[in-house]
């Protein structure tokens, strides 16, 4: 997004005056986060039609005041969690405002707007309550600390524990030499910022850079992840702000508080702690599973990008629950691995005669040529069965 003059001769940004200190590195840094922070628009016409012809009367999510669908300026549609906080567009995350109560939670979480707590009656509360418990279980979070694999009543355990305290982004880059945390503030969160500056300062020798629209901290590397951890255990949402002319430290894999800067969408995600394989293929839906089953089924080839190894679990806190050598816990292993073995085997059978039936149909004519590549690949799938 461009930075306008206004007419006082102040830069802004976004709608924002941009008081920022005249140093080239915390002003550009300043800007970063002023331009990822930036609200992104998003249309939901049909949404709001749909749910209002299903929905009459209208009444506001918050105060419960009567809307009239014929204003299309009293009806305002609101995020619980907004946007900017990682909430998903999706409709479970959407309720019918009024203009005032829209205009005062702007971009707040839902409990960290004050007059959340007073507007309503006990039972909106709740019900809002354990719908936003539903947008955050779809919306970006980072990694517990739990282990890979680890039951899905842990990973919520430990992700209730953060939800439980309001929301709020902050932007962080963890330099070689100096490390930075800001944040704008725009989220309105001020007990969850004064935190966050509280620890930042006395807990970590922080020096405040600047203030303002744009409030940003310099300090050691040494103490950035334990700093950004902290943050995240009081429910912020850590975004990694990339600054192409600072040198950033190097990804450790084995050190799992190294992934800050990922998020994770899915709780079974998070519970495997590695992302779902993704790709832009509708036949195979981008898995390795879909891309073989349609090759034995219909012969349709998958594209080489499809058939990259999942990516291995980021790295846990826990080691690996080690198996039990009792003797009925032995034999069940013993018993699970001959049934496994017996069913790769049946499959590579299966998948060496549909290659080989694919093979005869390429020979007269009744099949498309593939490359030597793409059979090279076809053939290493199958082998790879046997493993």
């Amino acid at each position: 997004m461009a930075i306008a003059a206004s007419a006082h001769g102040k830069p802004r940004l976004g709608g924002y005056p941009l008081t920022v200190p005249t140093d080239d590195l915390t002003a550009l840094l300043c800007r970063s986060i002023l331009q990822a922070d930036d609200a992104p628009r998003v249309f939901h016409r049909r949404w709001h039609r749909n749910q209002a012809d299903g929905a009459l009367p209208l009444a506001c999510a918050y105060c419960q005041a009567p809307l009239d669908i014929r204003n299309p300026g009293q009806v305002w549609i609101d995020y619980l969690v907004p946007l900017q906080l990682g909430g998903p567009a999706v409709d479970e995350n959407r309720v019918f405002s009024c203009p005032s109560c829209a205009r005062s939670k702007a971009h707040k979480d839902l409990v960290s707007w004050k007059p959340f707590h007073r507007l309503g009656d006990e039972t909106t509360r709740l019900a809002l309550l354990a719908q936003r418990r539903q947008v955050l279980a779809i919306a970006r979070n980072h990694l517990p600390p739990t282990r890979a694999n680890a039951p899905l009543a842990s990973v919520l355990r430990e992700l209730e524990k953060r939800w439980k305290h309001p929301r709020f982004t902050v932007y962080a880059v963890h330099g070689k030499h100096r490390a930075y945390i800001g944040w704008t503030q725009r989220n309105g969160a001020s007990s969850a910022l004064g935190l966050a500056a509280a620890l930042l300062r006395f807990g970590c020798k922080a020096v405040q850079l600047s203030t303002g629209s744009v409030v940003l901290y310099e300090l050691d590397p040494g103490t950035f992840l334990e700093a950004v951890w902290f943050l995240i255990d009081h429910h912020a949402l850590v975004q990694n702000l990339p600054i192409p002319s600072l040198e950033t430290v190097a990804l450790d894999p084995r050190n799992w508080q190294h992934h800050w800067p990922q998020h994770f969408e899915h709780l079974s995600d998070l519970r495997r702690r590695r992302r779902r394989l993704t790709g832009n293929n509708a036949l195979t839906r981008g898995t390795r599973a879909n891309a073989k089953m349609r090759f034995f089924k219909h012969g349709i080839l998958p594209s080489p990008a499809h058939l990259v190894e999942p990516e291995a679990p980021t790295a846990a806190p826990h080691k690996p629950r080690q198996p039990s050598t009792a003797k009925q816990a032995v034999a069940k292993r013993e018993r699970y691995q001959r049934l496994a073995k017996k069913a790769r085997t049946e499959a590579y059978l299966a998948a060496r005669a549909s290659l080989d039936a694919f093979k005869e149909s390429v020979r007269q004519g009744r099949a498309p040529v593939p490359s030597a590549q793409d059979m090279d690949a076809m053939e290493r799938e199958v082998l790879a069965l046997l493993r």
